[in-house]
């Protein structure tokens, strides 16, 4: 858990990041009850328009977030918990409603694999994005999940429950079920 004093530090250290960037904005954490995240979410909140810091495909946020870890990793030094270095920065609610749409997606692809008993394989994504459905789908006794291929090319495949863990492909290219 990170403490209420690491929060503190890492607020000022995101204000300060996005300050030098040239972005005024209003920082403040979500609650674990609102958030649904895995990790802490440090919401990032303008009225002005910060798709550039999103960038495409929130490929911007990452990084900007790799950048925040990193800064607060040494802003904190080492008596800082384990935890304070795992947050996640959400800019204007992007990563919020990307959440939203991607176990929107996982439902709807559920739905067609019950109904065709066939297994379905999603488009490549993050890690991140990966996750977030392989957590949604876990709860389901009707299907299983597995991550198959390489990086930047990794995607889900959903398959009912009564198939077997890997996938021929994946199982003859020696690629493990997890992300």
């Amino acid at each position: 858990m990170v403490t209420e004093d690491e929060k503190k530090k890492i607020e000022a250290c995101v204000q300060e990041l996005l300050a030098q960037l040239g972005y005024a904005v209003g920082v403040k954490w979500q609650s674990e009850s609102q958030q649904g995240f895995s990790s802490p979410l440090l919401s990032i909140e303008s009225g002005d328009n910060l798709a550039l810091l999103i960038g495409a495909e929130g490929k911007n946020l990452e990084a900007l977030e790799h950048i925040a870890h990193l800064i607060t990793r040494r802003i904190l030094g080492s008596d800082h918990s384990p935890e304070a270095g795992h947050f996640l920065l959400d800019i204007n609610r992007y990563r919020t409603d990307q959440a939203i749409r991607l176990v929107s997606l996982a439902r709807q692809s559920v739905e067609r694999v019950i109904a065709s008993g066939l297994p379905e394989s999603l488009a490549p994504m993050t890690s991140y994005q990966r996750r977030i459905i392989h957590t949604e789908l876990a709860m389901m006794s009707s299907v299983e999940t597995e991550s198959i291929g390489t990086e930047p090319h990794r995607r889900i495949v959903i398959r009912p429950a009564s198939m077997s863990h890997r996938s021929e492909h994946a199982s003859r290219e020696g690629l493990k079920g997890d992300f």
